[in-house]
């Protein structure tokens, strides 16, 4: 198969009835604009992130920008930023806010969650 940019990707399976089942489910998806490429959970969220701020920071004030990168670096990255998307889960980012709410104020904790 190809994304919709053109670049291959495969997948295995064990009958042909699975292959076809898959292969139609994506030319649906796709068709929704709802199709999500099947390699994007590997990346980091040390990469996301990296990848987000620079496409937001020009949108923000120059103290926001820094208060967020701040924020993001010395509380998340250290602890979730070696994940990858696909395996972060709501128990993850719970364990996180559970660990800052031991360090710092609810409005402080409510910020960096945002």
């Amino acid at each position: 198969m190809r994304t919709p940019d053109g670049r291959a990707y495969k997948r295995t399976f064990r009958t042909k009835k699975e292959a076809e089942r898959f292969h139609a489910t994506e030319l649906a998806d796709r068709a929704r604009g709802s199709w999500i490429d099947p390699r994007a959970g590997q990346v980091t969220v040390a990469e996301w992130f990296h990848e987000w701020y620079r496409t937001n920071e020009a949108s923000w004030r120059p103290a926001t920008a820094a208060k967020n990168r701040s924020a993001i670096a010395r509380n998340w990255l250290p602890r979730i930023g070696s994940r990858e998307l696909a395996s972060l889960t709501p128990r993850h980012v719970q364990r996180v806010v559970n660990e800052l709410v031991a360090e710092f104020e609810p409005a402080t904790v409510r910020s960096y969650y945002g």
